[in-house]
């Protein structure tokens, strides 16, 4: 088997294991940033993965059935009361329904209603999560295009070009992040919305950023600047190989992914909540890599 392949199908089934630790409603889940904040992440996943037509295997299956019965017992609401980030979940949320086939769920409906009302522009975001927020408007339709996306993206760290050495460990999440957006997670060619000499800009900073993430032995980074690489067609070079090696060695034998390789000799120690906790983010991002991977590989 490929090992994209496989790395996709373990992804699938330690998310499945741990599926209860993403229920925003659960009663043994305390912290509902931390759940809320996963849920989002794990409906992105799924909605990317709709939108690539992956094949439903019997873990997506589950996933996606999870994913929409918590949606549908979803309060909305009280939510947005309680939790910041609301607004980039029910942009997922919309997201991952539509491309389901649900049509305009009560998810697109409330993102809608939120994305006009005065309260975005009252929020100080900073230019990454004001992308964040551009990015999930379009997502949902609201009154938002490409080129007020694409005057978000300006403003973030996106199209500095200042070769990345000056940027901290927070302004390179905020690169990868804008890049997703700018390219729709790799549905749209970066040309669209940026130049030649931008977009070749951008595939410098993502190689450096690999080099210095691939140093610290951050595997989320890396995972995240792998996207990157795919999604601004970078090609192979030392950099990316040296890279999907490292993530791909330090993987674990459940089909997890840490944050970084500092943590691996205290995974032992770990309980099952930690074990969630430090691997959750990393391990969708790695199954999101997987499953590009596998679907460029089936193009060439």
């Amino acid at each position: 088997m490929d090992i994209w392949g496989g790395i996709y199908d373990d992804g699938l089934s330690w998310l499945v294991a741990n599926l209860e630790r993403f229920n925003p409603q659960s009663d043994g889940q305390s912290d509902w940033k931390l759940s809320g904040k996963a849920f989002g992440e794990l409906v992105f996943l799924l909605g990317n993965l709709r939108k690539r037509r992956m094949v439903l295997a019997p873990a997506l299956q589950r996933l996606n059935a999870f994913a929409e019965k918590c949606l549908q017992a979803f309060d909305w609401q009280a939510a947005f009361s309680y939790y910041h980030n609301v607004p980039l979940l029910i942009g997922y949320a919309a997201d991952f329904e539509r491309n389901g086939g649900a049509g305009d769920s009560l998810a697109a409906v409330h993102a809608r209603s939120w994305f006009k009302t005065s309260r975005v522009a009252c929020v100080d975001y900073t230019p990454f999560r004001r992308a964040d927020l551009a990015y999930n408007g379009y997502l949902v339709n609201a009154n938002i295009d490409d080129n007020a996306l694409s005057d978000a993206l300006q403003r973030t760290v996106l199209f500095r070009d200042d070769a990345a050495v000056y940027f901290s460990w927070r302004e390179m999440y905020a690169f990868t992040h804008a890049v997703f957006y700018l390219t729709d997670f790799g549905l749209r060619p970066a040309l669209e919305l940026a130049s030649n000499d931008a977009v070749a800009a951008m595939q410098r900073t993502t190689r450096l950023c690999l080099a210095v993430a691939c140093r610290e032995g951050d595997l989320d980074l890396v995972a995240e600047l792998l996207l990157c690489t795919a999604f601004l067609n970078c090609g192979h070079c030392a950099i990316t190989d040296a890279a999907a090696r490292l993530l791909l060695e330090n993987r674990l034998a459940c089909g997890a992914f840490t944050a970084s390789i500092t943590e691996l000799a205290r995974v032992s120690d770990w309980t099952d909540e930690e074990r969630w906790k430090r691997c959750y983010h990393t391990t969708l991002v790695a199954t999101l890599l997987a499953a590009v991977q596998t679907e460029r590989r089936q193009v060439a």
